[in-house]
């Protein structure tokens, strides 16, 4: 039942009749509820409160179809994070390879020249962050140039 007031004249014209067999308790409820409401007389009352329920169904049927649609794009999403997710692994499980095999092909650099070799890698390190920051597009360029940063 609605809080406010409402105008005086209902928004719906009446048409033909229709005969409704009440209890004098129920039709008590609906003389009670129609006066509170503000309606001018139980009929307009219960015209409103008819074509609120068709209404209402209609409004289910329709939020059905919207929960449907956004049902499907979750599930649309869901694959395409599946299939991000899939990618980022097999590229970390490459990269881990390409790790083991270069650690394990390379050859330690003898002492004395570990402080030269140091440095080299450092600087080698620092154009590969910073060609990485290049070829970066979207918010991960920020995150590659901040690595990029961190390297210098």
């Amino acid at each position: 039942m609605p809080s406010a007031k409402r105008n005086t004249k209902s928004t719906v014209s009446p048409g033909q009749p229709v005969t409704l067999r009440l209890t004098p308790a129920q039709r008590a409820d609906i003389e009670r509820a129609s006066k509170s409401a503000g309606y001018p007389n139980a009929s307009a009352f219960m015209r409103e409160s008819v074509l609120r329920a068709v209404r209402r169904d209609d409004q289910v049927t329709e939020l059905a179809a919207i929960e449907s649609r956004m049902a499907a794009s979750f599930d649309a999403m869901r694959q395409r994070v599946r299939a991000l997710e899939n990618a980022s692994q097999m590229m970390l499980a490459y990269q881990d390879a390409t790790a083991k095999l270069l650690l394990s092909c390379l050859p330690e650099p003898p002492p004395d020249a570990i402080k030269a070799a140091t440095a080299s890698a450092k600087k080698r390190y620092e154009r590969l962050m910073k060609a990485i920051a290049l070829e970066m597009t979207g918010d991960v360029a920020g995150v590659a140039a901040e690595l990029a940063k961190r390297a210098e």
